[in-house]
């Protein structure tokens, strides 16, 4: 796999029911964990913190945009 390590890595955009602003933030949360997969540049597989779901999901209310991933912002899945 051919990685470019100067390209900033975001978090996956909401999709369904999780970029739906009339959905309950729990049924958000819940289904954007469910329908994304983030890897980091060496293939480390990562979930957004709780600060960081809330960030993603108002990012995508209010301006349409992703969120890039910081070395604080995620926790490794196993």
């Amino acid at each position: 796999m051919n990685v470019n390590h100067q390209q900033a890595l975001a978090w996956p955009s909401p999709t369904g029911i999780s970029a739906s602003n009339k959905a309950s933030q729990a049924a958000r949360i819940n289904h954007y964990l469910a329908t994304t997969k983030t890897l980091l540049g060496d293939g480390t597989q990562v979930i957004p913190n709780n600060e960081t779901l809330a960030l993603i999901l108002q990012a995508w209310d209010q301006f349409g945009l992703e969120v890039i991933i910081s070395s604080d912002s995620y926790l490794i899945k196993d």
